[in-house]
């Protein structure tokens, strides 16, 4: 089963910088920002984890996340298989993310749900395509009613 290795960005660097999450699965190679950054004086690189030292107090809470990261991509990658489901970058990015709560859209209503949803499906141009004229038209559909809703409530204030 692939594993995960976490690498940093700038590895020289005496500043903090961004820790990289590498996945290489079936000739293919996923490239995932952790989001997090770290001092490379904290970093152990062949254990793949911050050094456990005073000076890096929260130490444990990144080992903890990168473990939790390596468990998430590799429970995913497994879901995938057994699901028959084809397993690409994209699908990987997105449970990653999940898990992150990185792209945590406020869907206030079905429009915007739909057009993040079509966005992010493994479907054919077509399939697409139609999805997106159903919602044009759905999105017609919320204006007019928003308009007509509107006018009610002119007619009952002029009342």
């Amino acid at each position: 089963m692939p594993e995960a290795t976490f690498v940093l960005k700038e590895p020289n660097s005496k500043e903090p910088t961004l820790l990289y999450l590498f996945y290489y699965y079936n000739s293919t190679f996923l490239k995932f920002s952790t989001g997090w950054k770290i001092k490379p004086k904290f970093w152990n690189a062949d254990a793949q984890r911050a050094r456990e030292t005073r000076q890096f107090e929260s130490h444990g809470e990144l080992n903890t996340l990168l473990k939790n990261l390596n468990n998430e991509i590799a429970d995913t990658h497994r879901k995938l298989i057994n699901n028959k489901i084809q397993v690409t970058p994209d699908r990987l990015k997105l449970a990653l993310n999940l898990f992150l709560q990185k792209d945590k859209k406020n869907h206030t209503d079905i429009v915007n749900f739909a057009e993040d949803w079509v966005e992010t499906i493994d479907r054919k141009k077509n399939t697409k395509k139609q999805l997106k004229e159903a919602i044009r038209k759905l999105k017609e559909f919320k204006q007019a009613a928003k308009k007509r809703r509107h006018e009610q409530d002119s007619k009952f204030l002029k009342n």
